[in-house]
């Protein structure tokens, strides 16, 4: 865990995969993708790694390459460092060299290298004639690939789908190398961009990582923090990247605690970290870091604007925009001097933001994380509180909202009769959070009385997909009802789920039937249950 910086069960994973041993699953749980399976995908991923890098040293289309990488200022060294390639225009060269065979040909379109037209009846290379990026995982093998083409075509940057060795949501280009040269790093920069992350590589700031077209999640700072303590957010100085930086907010508050810093650089519009550092040099890249914001003041400075905090009404509306925020940081010291900023701020004394603390509303929309509340004044009554409590699960989906009673309070469970419904519609549901309500259901009935801390902790070890970081970030929302408005709002919500189930199974029955005017019993039989439940009583 320590050397491979890995949680618990994915060392496990590793130590059986090296010893030929299967790890073994509790009843119930989902078996991970099988380890042969695994180490296909990661063979067939390193030919593929491999070619690309001999087209950029070979293919006749290699002078195109090579001079748009010596234009981008990168040497020889920092793309060998990076193992960068070039995938030559063309729709099947890698297809030719590596898929041999159908099971080889199989590999590369699990692994997103190849693309299949059913409707043309024909495979064809997913990258072609673009500058390759081989995404690493934390021990060094090549799990995905980013491709930036050469010109002006879209899109700009192409990268690997998610396949069973790769998720977006977890994963940080240039995490593996930075660690390789540094047993700790002092601090890590989160950039938007492949490129960002090799042109600061040639610069010898050797400490940056890139999310991969998406926006940071918690998944990606739990990552981080097992190199550092330290992480640094970049952004570019235009509406996108303060609208990014506010995303980042969001994810940070869940897993920032003592110890841990979070600091937020903004650079002046038009500049992105490539840009900068070859128009300025590395040592003002390097002091615009060592002046980027502490997630403290960003906070503030955000929640503060456009408020005349000078008056009891600006005050007002600060609390009602900070608290949220606030609450979902973790219980410690640093959520305690949080609130003493902004006790000091509001000049509203501390023991009274800590009653209005559990009435204040969750913000964990990511599209508005700090949008400020229609009614931005306290909540003083129980009335209030439990209206405010109500409104403040809008912002989640149904099945987020039932998964998020259901880890609050494991007791539910008992409540077969709305339950149990819903189980067949969300067995083999497309839907991740009709997936993952399902899964819980399932733990919990196996593990009866598990809290939330037993719950994550199982999960982790049994699922490993998008459902991990659904019940982490529902895990860390703050509970705003008491048990028994709980419980209420758990079956109304049930019972929504129930009637929006029942509509697009009555629509599809519907479409069937206008189809296929010969129905056969199956069929028929669901037409009769849904005639008897439409006739009137």
């Amino acid at each position: 865990m320590e050397y491979d910086r890995v949680s618990f069960p994915e060392a496990i994973e590793q130590i059986a995969g090296k010893l030929g041993i299967e790890v073994p699953r509790e009843e119930g749980g989902r078996p991970r993708t099988d380890n042969k399976e695994k180490q296909n995908l990661f063979s067939i991923l390193e030919k593929a790694n491999l070619f690309y890098q001999e087209q950029l040293r070979s293919h006749p289309e290699a002078d195109r390459a090579q001079n748009y990488l010596r234009q981008r200022g990168l040497s020889s060294q920092i793309a060998h460092r990076f193992g960068i390639g070039y995938a030559p225009s063309g729709w099947d060269n890698l297809l030719k060299f590596a898929g041999k065979n159908e099971d080889d040909i199989t590999l590369l379109t699990e692994a997103g290298l190849i693309v299949t037209d059913d409707e043309k009846q024909r495979r064809y290379d997913r990258f072609r004639e673009r500058i390759m990026f081989p995404i690493r995982d934390t021990r060094g093998r090549v799990i995905a690939f980013g491709g930036r083409v050469l010109g002006d075509d879209k899109p700009k940057y192409l990268n690997s789908p998610e396949t069973p060795v790769f998720f977006k949501s977890r994963e940080l280009y240039g995490l593996y190398e930075a660690n390789k040269l540094s047993s700790r790093l002092e601090q890590i920069l989160i950039v938007e961009g492949y490129m960002d992350v090799v042109a600061l590589a040639q610069f010898d700031i050797n400490f940056a990582a890139a999310t991969l077209g998406t926006s940071a999640t918690a998944q990606h700072l739990e990552k981080a923090f097992r190199y550092t303590q330290n992480i640094v957010f970049s952004f570019d100085g235009d509406e996108a990247g303060r609208k990014a930086a506010r995303r980042a907010l969001d994810a940070a508050l869940p897993v920032i605690s003592e110890g841990r810093q979070v600091h937020f650089l903004f650079l002046p519009e038009g500049e992105d970290p490539d840009t900068l550092v070859r128009n300025k040099g590395a040592d003002a890249f390097l002091s615009r870091i060592r002046q980027a914001k502490p997630l403290s003041e960003y906070l503030f400075e955000q929640v503060s604007e456009g408020l005349n905090t000078q008056s009891t009404e600006g005050r007002s509306q600060l609390v009602a925009r900070a608290l949220p925020l606030l609450g979902q940081i973790p219980q410690g010291v640093f959520r305690n001097m949080m609130l003493n900023t902004l006790s000091a701020l509001s000049q509203l004394p501390l023991a009274d933001l800590e009653k209005l603390q559990p009435a204040a509303k969750s913000h964990s929309n990511k599209s508005t994380p700090l949008k400020t509340p229609q009614d931005d004044s306290p909540v003083t009554t129980r009335k209030r509180t439990s209206l405010a409590a109500h409104s403040g699960y809008q912002s989640m989906a149904l099945e987020e909202r039932a998964i998020f009673l259901l880890l609050n309070f494991p007791g539910f469970i008992q409540l077969a009769e709305h339950i149990d419904p819903l189980l067949g519609y969300f067995e083999n549901s497309d839907n991740i959070k009709s997936t993952t309500f399902f899964r819980l259901v399932r733990l919990l009935r196996d593990k009866p009385g598990a809290s939330i801390n037993s719950v994550i902790g199982r999960w982790a070890g049994l699922y490993d997909d998008e459902s991990c970081e659904c019940i982490y970030q529902l895990a860390n929302r703050e509970l705003l009802t008491t048990q028994d408005e709980s419980r209420q709002l758990f079956i109304d919500t049930l019972k929504r789920l129930k009637q929006r189930c029942e509509a697009i199974a009555e629509k599809q029955l519907i479409e069937k039937l206008s189809k296929h005017p010969q129905l056969d019993d199956e069929t028929l039989n669901k037409l009769n249950e849904l005639l008897l439940k439409r006739k009137p009583s």
